[in-house]
């Protein structure tokens, strides 16, 4: 099985990432997992509990609001994997304030990253 998962260092996505882990542990067929995430230190953290746990895990940089990191990722992991199996659109962002305080670029942002950031990665 080969899995996606954007926004895997920290969080929901690196939960998601370690209990898929547990289920798929003892399975014939093998575990490929991609943490992409834009926290270097903390997918590497992830990785590493993620290979500790019999998943064949690795990590790559890559920011969803970036044409050229999503289309780097999917190149990487066509050539790595072929593809994949499953994807994991997870990264996303809160802006932590209210409708009318937050400021237009406030809510582009968040909307570059929770919608634009899903449609890259499904579209690559």
């Amino acid at each position: 099985m080969r899995v996606l998962i954007t926004g895997g260092a920290t969080g929901l996505g690196q939960a998601i990432a370690l209990k898929w882990a547990e289920k798929w542990a003892g399975k014939d067929e093998g575990l490929d997992i991609c943490i992409a995430d834009i926290n270097q230190e903390r997918g590497d953290e992830t990785v590493n509990t993620l290979s500790a746990q019999g998943a064949n895990a690795f990590y790559i940089h890559c920011d969803i609001t970036s044409e050229n990191d999503v289309q780097t990722l999917a190149n990487t992991l066509e050539t790595r994997w072929g593809g994949v199996d499953t994807v994991f659109n997870n990264a996303g962002v809160a802006s932590g304030g209210s409708l009318l305080d937050e400021s237009i670029e406030q809510w582009q942002w968040v909307f570059d990253i929770n919608v634009l950031g899903m449609v890259r990665v499904s579209r690559a």
